[in-house]
């Protein structure tokens, strides 16, 4: 791994480790933000969870963030421990600013708060892209498909040739029509 990386990684994470390490310590004082989220769900007919159903999911969603944010930041499966960085704290980064029930001054310091918490979803989904140099599966499997076609190909070549000199030796060993007589 690259110096770059070795660094970076870890940068990219650490947020995400404290956020998910503060929800699952202290979920009950992310309740008031979920409220939030519920009423806007609640406008589509889904029911509000109760206030033990809402610890059990912030504690989840952070264990989920705060693990993904530490095998990033060692680089243990860091693609896969990226995408979830890139997908789970979308939900969250809304509860924690939720713009759509404010006005004026605190409507702009969610929007912007919104915009710095997707700026590190849009960070880890890139990171989910780092193959570190190695090529991707899809490029591998076309890569082998092709050099299997290849050999393939060869190898028929081969017994084409080989067919061939086998159907001249029997011609040449068999009788002339004119010598049977």
């Amino acid at each position: 791994m690259n110096l770059l990386r070795s660094i970076a990684r870890p940068l990219l994470a650490t947020p995400f480790i404290v956020a998910g390490v503060d929800a699952l310590r202290h979920p009950e004082q992310h309740r008031a933000r979920a409220r939030e989220i519920y009423s806007l769900v609640e406008r589509f007919g889904v029911q509000a969870p109760d206030d033990e159903t809402t610890d059990l999911i912030t504690r989840g969603t952070g264990g989920a963030v705060a693990l993904a944010g530490a095998a990033l930041a060692t680089s243990k499966a860091p693609r896969l421990a990226s995408l979830v960085l890139g997908t789970a704290p979308i939900p969250i980064a809304l509860a924690n600013n939720p713009f759509w029930i404010h006005k004026g001054p605190q409507r702009r310091a969610d929007l912007v708060n919104l915009a710095s918490a997707l700026g590190l979803v849009g960070g880890a989904l890139i990171a989910a892209t780092d193959r570190v140099g190695k090529p991707s599966v899809a490029w591998r499997v076309n890569t082998w498909a092709g050099d299997t076609r290849v050999a393939a190909s060869k190898k028929l070549t081969k017994a084409q040739k080989r067919a061939a000199k086998k159907i001249d030796a029997a011609k040449s060993n068999l009788p002339q029509l004119g010598d049977m007589k």
